[in-house]
């Protein structure tokens, strides 16, 4: 399949594939963190105007444990309204009585083909669920953000702060959906984070693959093509992520090795 058609598979909840490194067994590891965002844009082919998806996810690593949370908005209906307006509830502010955003919380060891998911630490216990369906479902797999074949180095940025931006630009264009320019951001601050957007991509580069840009010229009306195409930026990118919340994301990894092992 081609690196760029994936991106336009529409109804798919769409996070990315973060490949894990080794880790040294018996050796106790400091808790790290980083954050994952993405920018999906899809167009609507009958108006001509962009929606998708930007999220973000929360991702914890201790001595082979891996935690995902992954946040989403919740919302308490005045009972009272819904009454009045059941069909306009979502859409009206004033039957909102509460919002929140809330968690879903995966824990798994790299090693085991199973993890457990909580709703929060309250629970009494976890929910199993199959990790490779997860990383699959919810994830790109081995997604391939450089085609060395095709994308062409045209501009490399040393920037300040040490990190380096690649620019790239397609030899040829096979359709629509392959992007017209290519930035890929490198950072040597995250080279000991176990976590990458493309190993490979690091592997070749010997450097951490820190932010993906696609980016999609716009394409104006055409006699053939009477909708304008605005300009799209597909972005992924992993950043350094301070824990706040350490006792809560210690409390997630006590759970799982204390279920794990009953």
């Amino acid at each position: 399949m081609d690196k760029k058609v994936i991106f336009f598979i529409i109804g798919c909840f769409i996070v990315i594939f973060l490949a894990c490194a080794g880790t040294n067994k018996g050796t106790a590891q400091r808790t790290g963190a980083i954050q994952l965002t993405w920018n999906i844009p899809m167009l609507d082919g009958g108006t001509g105007k962009l929606g998708g998806a930007h999220d973000s996810c929360l991702i914890y690593y201790n001595d082979g444990l891996t935690l995902l949370r992954f946040p989403y908005e919740y919302k308490k209906f005045n009972s009272k309204v819904f009454s009045l307006n059941p069909k306009d509830t979502v859409d009206n502010p004033k039957s909102i009585e509460k919002s929140e955003i809330w968690f879903e919380n995966f824990v798994y060891n790299k090693s085991d083909k199973h993890g457990l998911r909580y709703d929060s630490l309250q629970v009494k216990t976890g929910t199993l669920f199959n990790v490779d369906s997860l990383l699959k479902g919810r994830m790109f797999k081995e997604a391939k953000f450089l085609d060395t074949s095709n994308d062409l180095l045209v501009k490399t940025t040393k920037n300040s702060d040490g990190t380096i931006l690649e620019t790239y630009v397609p030899k040829t264009k096979p359709d629509a959906s392959y992007n017209d320019t290519t930035y890929l951001l490198f950072d040597p601050r995250l080279k000991d984070v176990p976590y990458s957007l493309s190993r490979p991509v690091d592997s070749l580069k010997k450097m951490k693959l820190s932010e993906v840009r696609f980016v999609y010229n716009g394409i104006p009306k055409t006699a053939t093509s009477p909708i304008e195409i605005p300009k799209r930026v597909f972005l992924f990118k992993i950043s350094s992520l301070d824990i706040v919340n350490k006792k809560e994301v210690q409390g997630f990894f006590d759970r799982f090795k204390k279920e794990k092992h009953n």
